[in-house]
Order: C-alpha cells, then sequence, then structure tokens
C-alpha cells in the first residue's frame, strides 16, 4: 500500500467566521491510497482553526506514524 499526502489551500468565495477568526482560504491535506494494482483512494483533512485541537500539520505528522504507512 502506497500512502501519499499533498497540503493544498481553497479559497473561499464568502469569508466565514469560526471561533472569532475570518477565514478566507480553506487549508487541506489530500490523502491518496494506492494499492499494488494501481486502485486508488482519496480522502482529505480539513481543520478549523479555532475549532479543532488539531492542525493540518498535527495530521499530517499522526498520518506518518500509521502502520498502514509505516508497515509496523
Amino acid at each position: 500500500m502506497k500512502v501519499s499526502s499533498d497540503f493544498f489551500e481553497l479559497p473561499l468565495l464568502t469569508p466565514i467566521l469560526v471561533q472569532g477568526q475570518t477565514l478566507t482560504v480553506r487549508r487541506g491535506l489530500l490523502i491518496t491510497l494506492e494499492d499494488s494494482s494501481g486502485a486508488k483512494g482519496y480522502g482529505e483533512c480539513m481543520p478549523l482553526p479555532g475549532l479543532h485541537s488539531e492542525t493540518i500539520e498535527d495530521c499530517n505528522e499522526i498520518l506518518k506514524k500509521q502502520p498502514i504507512v509505516t508497515g509496523k
């Protein structure tokens, strides 16, 4: 199983207010899983600053430690 992750930003057409913070972009992490036959699956992680305690960087570090990634 191959796992990759890529950071991305999406501009918001209308800013949103979350816990007193105005967001004009949504930052996220695109996760791709690929098996030995080439079949792919996709997921995303998009914590909201001020609402979730995890950051996108935290999510990426947690992903790197998972057995599917480490092979352990």
